[in-house]
């Protein structure tokens, strides 16, 4: 998935993020990819880039997550995706993150 997620469709880099962020392997390879996703032009893929780096405890979901754009939490379907920069804080201060 990570020749996908650098590929010129722009939604099949989309579709590769979004499985990306949801693979449960911590390599740095993946992390990087993610990050490259971060500036992509469809809010979703940049908000599954953010989770995926929250969930793997990667420093560079906070800026990603201020990249995301104005969001509506009320009628968003997929609060616990938002909240993954928050846990990822929220690590830090208890000392459970995996530091990169």
């Amino acid at each position: 998935m990570l020749t996908p997620a650098r590929d010129e469709d722009a939604d099949v880099r989309k579709a590769a993020g979004a499985w990306l962020a949801e693979y449960p392997d911590n390599t740095p390879e993946i992390a990087d990819t993610l990050a490259s996703l971060l500036g992509h032009e469809d809010q979703m893929a940049r908000i599954c880039a953010v989770y995926g780096l929250a969930m793997r405890d990667d420093p560079r979901c906070v800026a990603g997550e201020r990249l995301t754009g104005p969001l509506d939490r009320v009628d968003w379907p997929d609060t616990w995706m938002l909240d993954g920069v928050r846990r990822y804080e929220e690590r830090l201060r208890d000392g459970t993150a995996r530091n990169r």
